[in-house]
């Protein structure tokens, strides 16, 4: 029966804060799991001119006579022990304690965080001032909490990618930071750009734009990188989902765990980050590593392709028939084949050195083509002069992309 009591106890105290902040014009929100000691009770937004802002707090409600037996001249003292702390402080929302009066329809609040939080030495405790009401000075007091200042330009939106299907609208961001952030900031980050991602019309094809229009997003993906090395190896200091009401389950993808950041956003946050970010920082070759094994490649690429079109031109000419050609291209398309794979498995490149093995490769694989025309397979699937026409078209292709790939040579020396 007791346990009854204080249930609905606490109910009536998140019942009478949720009436309090919507009579403030904020949006109230219970959370999924209201009975949670340990959890959150409900999510406050920010609601000005009827349009939400994405600003949020995650709200602890506590009600009952037994949270206000402890006080001092200037506020109650609510205890806490290391568990809530910690949960608290890397929650991705500023979280706020709540007291509620039950009687007097009074709820008293104060931010929970390292400011707030003193440790006792065998506990901790968070003062709640009397002065700290839900009231009509709450907005202002909400707005300097729950919004953290993020400088224009503190990061950039490396990739917008359209992965719709037939049966949901769906975007996915990968975004890089400029600055140093703490997980609050970051958590905002992510909800800006979900919700701009929410309106996003960019499709990847027409098909796309067809089946979709101007209708409302279903899917947000966000993946956060806290420098652009990072993204290049795939290794996310976090990533975010959001999946609209509207989306047919069955065509809902299986979100992971993680933080409730608000509004419908889950925020999961890469235990081995770092562990990751040494391992692989470790396994990046140094440029002189690099350009030793690259550039005798791209030496030799240039010597194979200045063959192949000389052996090419010959052909297209009648100089010498296919036989011979083959006969003495042969073991150069075969060294092609395997600086291809050389390049491919070189280990992973210093940043600095990206533009250059990226124009590399794209180089080597344009030319590698001709090898797919004179294969057993190509010579059975194209007649000669189609071999001959595509094969000196890879060829041209390639010898003007050298021009742009000693530029960037040029740029890392």
């Amino acid at each position: 029966m007791k346990a009854g009591n204080s249930r609905k106890t606490g109910r009536r105290g998140v019942l009478i804060a949720g009436e309090q902040l919507e009579s403030l014009n904020f949006a109230f929100l219970e959370s999924s799991t209201p009975d949670s000691d340990f959890g959150i009770d409900a999510y406050v937004e920010l609601i000005e001119q009827e349009e939400a802002t994405g600003k949020l707090l995650a709200l602890q409600v506590k009600s009952g006579a037994s949270y206000f037996t402890e006080s001092n001249g200037s506020g109650y003292v609510f205890r806490l022990d290391r568990g809530h702390f910690e949960y608290w402080q890397h929650h991705s929302l500023p979280v706020v304690i709540c007291l509620c009066d039950i009687q007097r329809r009074v709820v008293y609040w104060e931010v929970a965080n390292s400011d707030t939080i003193e440790c006792t030495g065998v506990g901790y405790k968070l003062q709640i001032p009397y002065s700290n009401r839900i009231d009509l000075n709450f907005s202002e007091r909400f707005k300097k909490i729950s919004i953290p200042v993020i400088p224009t330009g503190s990061y950039t939106i490396l990739k917008t990618e359209d992965v719709s299907h037939n049966a949901a609208k769906r975007y996915s961001f990968e975004i890089v930071l400029k600055l140093s952030m703490t997980e609050f900031e970051i958590s905002h980050i992510v909800r800006r750009v979900t919700e701009e991602g929410k309106q996003r019309k960019y499709y990847r094809n027409s098909l796309g734009r067809e089946r979709w229009g101007d209708s409302k997003t279903h899917v947000v993906w966000t993946f956060i990188y806290l420098n652009e090395e990072d993204r290049r190896q795939r290794n996310h200091f976090c990533r975010s989902a959001w999946l609209s009401e509207d989306i047919d389950p069955q065509f809902a993808p299986q979100v992971f765990s993680g933080d409730d950041a608000g509004g419908g956003i889950v925020i999961d946050w890469n235990e081995n980050y770092r562990e990751n970010s040494v391992m692989l920082s470790e396994s990046v070759l140094l440029k002189e590593e690099y350009l030793e094994i690259s550039l005798p490649l791209a030496d030799e690429f240039i010597d194979i392709q200045t063959s192949l079109q000389s052996g090419l031109e010959d052909l297209s000419r009648c100089a010498v028939d296919e036989i011979s050609f083959l006969d003495d291209q042969r073991p150069k398309l075969q060294r092609l084949d395997k600086i291809y794979e050389e390049l491919r498995s070189i280990g992973r490149h210093p940043i600095e050195c990206q533009e250059f093995h990226e124009r590399f490769t794209e180089i080597i694989a344009l030319l590698h083509n001709v090898t797919i025309y004179f294969s057993e397979t190509g010579l059975q699937k194209w007649d000669e002069r189609s071999r001959i026409r595509l094969s000196s078209r890879c060829v041209a292709d390639a010898g003007e992309k050298l021009v742009f790939l000693q530029y960037e040579l040029e740029k890392i020396r």
